[in-house]
């Protein structure tokens, strides 16, 4: 839970992605909630982003560190998120 978060999410993802070159990786967070884990798999398999998924704009953004939860709701963003007046 450092200021610089998202780097660390950035740096697996890119990882995993050089990895893929050679055979097949994939990126899971591990987290304390099973539930938690089922809905980052099915927003993977979705969207191919586990969390931070705004779809405001009619397809999938992903933003870690912005879209998140938690950021969502310490920002005081919610209303301007789905409100799409």
């Amino acid at each position: 839970m450092s200021p610089g978060k998202h780097n660390n999410i950035t740096a697996a993802i890119e990882l995993v992605r050089d990895l893929n070159d050679y055979t097949k990786f994939t990126i899971n967070p591990m987290r304390g909630h099973f539930n938690v884990a089922g809905a980052n798999k099915v927003s993977s398999w979705l969207t191919g982003y586990p969390l931070g998924i705004n779809f405001s704009r009619g397809y999938p953004i992903y933003g870690p560190g912005e879209f998140t939860t938690v950021d969502v709701l310490s920002k005081k963003e919610l209303e301007k998120l789905s409100n799409k007046e």
